[in-house]
This record gives structure tokens, sequence and C-alpha cells, in this order.
């Protein structure tokens, strides 16, 4: 089955919006594979109501990506890469997303235009 060309989130104030998006967004890119992280940065098009929230977003992306990379996440455990590693199955290690998390993290600070979150 192919996987639909658009998401949507709807919720209300303080329903974890952002938390959401972050998550998605990286899942989204890991996907892709590390030899196609700067191909997520172009292809991933997040849109949000006002520019306070994506300039939230952003930040929350570079702060994940950063915690994610420091060290392997605890699938078992709490946080962005423990919701990722569950998300994505066993086919992705804890060090494996580390890894692309640093990768990432990297390709986005290098080419921070190409981090297509706008209003």
């Amino acid at each position: 089955m192919a996987k639909e060309p658009f998401i949507i989130y709807k919720a209300s104030a303080g329903a974890g919006k952002t938390h959401t998006l972050v998550r998605e967004y990286l899942k989204m890119a890991f996907e892709l594979g590390e030899g196609r992280l700067g191909e997520a940065l172009r292809s991933i098009l997040a849109i949000t109501f006002t520019n306070k929230a994506a300039a939230e977003m952003k930040e929350r992306i570079l702060k994940e990506l950063r915690i994610m990379a420091t060290a392997p996440a605890d699938p078992a455990g709490d946080g962005m890469g423990a919701d990722l590693l569950r998300e994505m199955g066993p086919t992705v290690s804890p060090e494996a997303l580390q890894h692309m998390a640093d990768k990432l993290y990297t390709t986005i600070l290098h080419h921070y235009s190409d981090l297509s979150v706008s209003t």
C-alpha cells in the first residue's frame, strides 16, 4: 500500500502537536536512510499556523537530534528516540538511530535553509 502524500494533525493547544510533528518529521527522514538524509531535508515540508510554532518546531527537531546523537536510545525508555525505535521496529538498532541522528543533525546545521518548516 502506498504511503499517503500528506499527514494532517488537528488538535487543541497543549495537546502535543509539536511533539507529534517533530516525531513524524524525524521518522520520515530516518526511513529514507542514511544516504538520503540531505534529500529528506529538501523533500519533507512541515506547515504550522504561526511563525512562532515553526521556529519552535525547528528548535525541537535540533534539540531531539542532539539528544539522540549523544547516546543510544533505550527502546523501553522515554523520549523521542525511544518512541522512534518502537515505531520503526527491529530494523533500526539504537546505535543506528544514534548514528543517523548525528548525521541528520550535522546535515541540518550545514544546510539549515533546506529545513522546510514554515507557515
